[in-house]
């Protein structure tokens, strides 16, 4: 928020080791601030607030860090008074050498030296445990859960203007996209919901936001690993940095066994996993802990069509998903979100989470008007796919002069016209682009470091396929790759919001995943 407020220059801070040191004492006071609320030393009953702020990175006090903290601590809690229906005056603050005191400490580590301080002190966490005399001195309790808020504490006509503004200050959106408010509330009455939008019509927002208005976890179901991935990445870059987690089959055992003990205290917000996860009786264990506790926010369905198109056939953990989240969290609502339903697929997801007819929010009327379908006949498809691809980054000069990009789709791995043959041609044919392959398994007799020298650039040394993936979902998200060859493990969900176009080289294995594949194109509305 201080970056958007003006204050902060965001290009400002790799030169400028004064700036980081105010940005990181900011979000300390903030937190110090909200503290002596809490505790009754700074009222919020209209009466004004008289504040000494010191630091130790720099001479004097009640600098003008300290007092954008301060407004933009009020336009949070003017923000969340809206939602909520209260009032709430932002205190009047004088900035006075007789003020209630707060010394923000950077450079130091707490010592005994604070115990007999008369200020409140911010300093950087000790490895030793302080005495606590008087007590005066008390450290952070590391292990501390959040307080859950219950569903029905949510005014049921909150406004649509409350909620637009904190969608504003934490994605940056101006805007609710069509579909997404009802949704919302449909959420908030705290029963179980379905959202049918479009490709690209935000449906990931409608899991992530309720969770801002509710402490605690939402746990996410997602039907492949580069989703779990990108859905993590994207809420990192909105500032739950280490607050959300994916686990999935890579993630080692002894960084399973942490993430599992962080969930038990309430140290992520979102968690993501596959169907799969919840067949394994130490995760159940640690989800019927978290819903005992109260910190069980919303199970989550992503692309909750696969629960009834894959579950029949080789996904049967999908089949089991709606009973066992009922088990172990009976009173827990569950959002389902999904951009290929058809009419038998909506019935299965309404019978199995009995969800009414009121608790869907249908926007699959609306369009995709940006993007263009054609379809091309070929005897020769090697050589036609390295036209069409030079057709198609042709069609979309970038202003930027780099190279639109761009996923080819193959519904194999393997074979003349499988992934790995496809993108051996591009390599060859078309060696000035930075291309990568991703799909589920391994391709058969292939080098991993001979892919990693499609990227074009330095790279640290990959060997092991999993890792490979995950840097192509990190290069491909930061433009650092022109064009991605994968199989369906890379056609659902993973949001770029600039590719200009998809290309097929084979029949996809039903409509709904020709859908959901093509609609990697054109996210940002521009012409695709």
């Amino acid at each position: 928020m201080l970056f958007r407020s003006g204050y902060i220059n965001q290009t400002d801070i790799p030169k400028d080791q004064n700036l980081r040191l105010q940005i990181t004492a900011a979000m300390r006071l903030q937190l110090a601030l909200i503290t002596l609320t809490e505790a009754g030393h700074l009222p919020l009953d209209g009466s004004d607030w008289r504040l000494r702020v010191m630091q130790d990175f720099a001479e004097g006090e009640n600098h003008d860090w300290a007092k954008a903290a301060l407004a933009d601590l009020y336009n949070w809690f003017e923000c969340f008074a809206d939602i909520y229906q209260e009032q709430f005056r932002a205190p009047i603050v004088d900035w006075s050498s007789d003020g209630i005191a707060i010394e923000n400490l950077l450079l130091h580590r707490a010592d005994e030296e604070i115990i007999a301080s008369e200020h409140t002190v911010i300093t950087t966490a000790a490895i030793q445990k302080l005495p606590l005399e008087g007590g005066r001195a008390f450290l952070s309790d590391p292990n501390a859960k959040p307080t859950p808020i219950n569903l029905k504490n949510i005014p049921e006509t909150c406004s649509s203007t409350a909620l637009e503004r904190l969608n504003r200050l934490v994605f940056g959106h101006e805007s609710f996209k069509p579909g997404q408010l009802e949704l919302l509330q449909n959420i908030f009455t705290g029963g179980n919901s379905l959202g049918l939008m479009p490709t690209g019509a935000g449906k990931s927002l409608t899991f992530q936001f309720p969770n801002l208005l509710c402490p605690g976890t939402t746990v996410v179901i997602v039907p492949i690993k580069a989703l779990g991935r990108d859905h993590t990445a994207e809420l990192e870059q909105y500032g739950f940095c280490g607050r959300s987690v994916n686990i999935d089959s890579s993630t080692s055992p002894e960084e399973r066994e942490l993430n599992y003990e962080k969930i038990r205290r309430g140290c992520f917000r979102f968690v993501f996993v596959s169907p799969e996860r919840f067949q394994m009786e130490d995760f159940k264990s640690v989800i019927k802990t978290i819903a005992a506790s109260g910190n069980l926010n919303f199970f989550g369905v992503d692309e909750a069509h696969c629960l009834s198109e894959w579950g029949h056939d080789f996904r049967p953990s999908y089949l089991t998903l709606p009973s066992t989240l009922k088990t172990l969290g009976p009173t827990t609502p569950v959002i389902c979100v999904t951009a290929t339903a058809a009419v038998n697929t909506l019935k299965d997801l309404q019978t199995e989470f009995n969800i009414s007819d009121e608790m869907i929010s249908y926007e699959m009327h609306r369009g995709r008007p940006e993007l263009t379908f054609g379809v091309k006949h070929t005897k020769a498809v090697m050589g036609d796919l390295i036209k069409l691809v030079q057709i198609s980054m042709a069609a979309f000069p970038s202003a930027d002069a780099n190279t639109p990009p761009g996923l080819i789709f193959s519904p194999y791995v393997n074979g003349e016209t499988g992934a790995l043959a496809i993108i051996t041609e591009l390599a060859l044919k078309l060696p000035q682009l930075r291309i990568a392959l991703f799909t589920g398994k391994k391709p058969q007799e292939t080098d991993t470091t001979d892919l990693v020298g499609f990227f074009r650039s330095a790279a640290e040394h990959i060997t092991n396929y999993e890792d490979y993936k995950v840097e192509v979902q990190r290069r491909w998200k930061r433009g650092e790759i022109d064009l991605v060859v994968a199989t369906k493990a890379f056609g659902m969900g993973v949001n770029k919001a600039n590719v200009r176009f998809t290309i097929h080289a084979g029949m996809p294995s039903s409509m709904e995943a020709f859908y959901q594949e093509a609609g990697r194109a054109g996210r940002d509305g521009s012409p695709a």
